[in-house]
C-alpha cells in the first residue's frame, strides 16, 4: 500500500472511530437524561410537580411549598444572589434533603441515578 492511502486508510478509520465513540456517547447521556426524568416522576413530581413548577399534588402536605424550578427558584445553594445553583448544590439538595420540611434525603439513589436526577 503507498504512504497516500496508507493515510487515508488512517485517516478513515480514525473518522469511525470518532464517530462510534461519539454516538456511544450521546446515547448514554440519552440514557442518563431518561433515567433521570423517570426517577425525578416517580420520586420528586409529587411535590414539585411533572412539570418542575412546584404544584404536585401532594406539596399541600407541607406548609413549606415547593420551589419553581421553572423560575429558577432554589432555596439552597453556593452561588450570589440571581445565579443558577451549581450541580453540587442540587446534588447536596437531592442527597440530604431539607430538615423540617417535606424534602426527604435520597441516599437509598446510587449516585449515578441522583446525578441523573440533578
Amino acid at each position: 500500500m503507498s504512504r497516500g492511502r496508507y493515510l487515508i486508510a488512517l485517516t478513515s478509520a480514525s473518522m469511525l472511530l470518532v464517530s462510534v465513540a461519539g454516538s456511544s456517547a450521546r446515547q448514554d447521556a440519552e440514557h442518563h437524561q431518561q433515567r433521570g426524568a423517570q426517577i425525578y416522576l416517580q420520586d420528586c413530581a409529587g411535590c414539585h410537580g411533572s412539570r418542575g413548577d412546584g404544584q404536585g399534588l401532594e406539596r399541600i402536605l407541607d406548609s413549606i411549598r415547593p420551589p419553581d424550578f421553572t423560575l429558577g427558584e432554589v432555596r439552597y445553594k453556593t452561588t450570589v444572589a440571581g445565579a443558577l445553583p451549581t450541580p453540587d448544590d442540587l446534588l447536596k439538595t437531592v442527597t440530604y434533603g431539607v430538615l423540617r420540611t417535606s424534602m426527604p434525603y435520597h441516599t437509598d439513589l446510587g449516585d449515578h441515578d441522583r446525578r441523573a436526577v440533578v
